[in-house]
């Protein structure tokens, strides 16, 4: 008996109708991801986040360090990135007593960096005692707090707008975030210290 013998268009027909095809998800894994969230606020609680100091060995829990406390925190956009290095963080560094003195107890810096980068940055700006340098190595706190800053052409990445903010047990007493998530005015220490003057 004589059978027919079928086209490959025939057959591959035959086969993929055995299997429907799905619907695509209307937005991609990768999209969610990266979807910014609301910027953080006067008033907001700081999001729960892992931080690290130093080493992934000593996390640091964003609820803990900022329980009961006053604290300043800031945000860069990259650790030994010039403006960050000459400017932002030495402002801070240069402050710290006065600001401590004003009733902070807590002057922490957040970078979207590995924590021995931000380690070895904290060594170099002899930043220890008086600043406390944190990696958001994941981006979990910037991304959290709607921080996050497409670097991807400079830094390769997606880093931390510079931001100050005062925290009273967890919550946002002021906030100032640069218009170009990157520039020097709004966010200096001596802002910071003008603000708690008045306070």
């Amino acid at each position: 008996m004589h059978v027919p013998c079928l086209r490959w268009s025939q057959w591959a027909g035959r086969r993929l109708a055995q299997y429907p095809l799905r619907a695509a998800p209307t937005q991609s894994r990768h999209f969610a991801r990266s979807a910014t969230l609301a910027m953080i606020k006067v008033g907001d609680k700081l999001p729960a986040a892992t931080l690290f100091e130093g080493s992934p060995a000593n996390s640091v829990n964003t609820a803990d360090l900022c329980k009961g406390k006053t604290v300043i925190l800031f945000g860069v956009p990259g650790a030994f990135t010039p403006a960050c290095s000459q400017s932002h963080l030495p402002g801070y560094v240069e402050r710290a007593d006065a600001l401590k003195a004003d009733g902070v107890d807590e002057i922490v810096c957040v970078a979207v960096n590995d924590p021995f980068v931000t380690g070895a940055w904290s060594q170099s700006q002899k930043a220890e005692g008086k600043v406390r340098i944190l990696s958001d190595a994941k981006r979990e706190l910037t991304s959290a707090m709607g921080m996050e800053f497409d670097l991807a052409d400079v830094l390769g990445t997606i880093r931390c707008k510079r931001f100050s903010m005062l925290l009273k047990d967890g919550v946002v007493d002021s906030l100032e975030v640069e218009p170009d998530g990157k520039g020097l005015s709004c966010s200096l220490a001596d802002v910071m210290a003008r603000k708690l003057a008045k306070k």
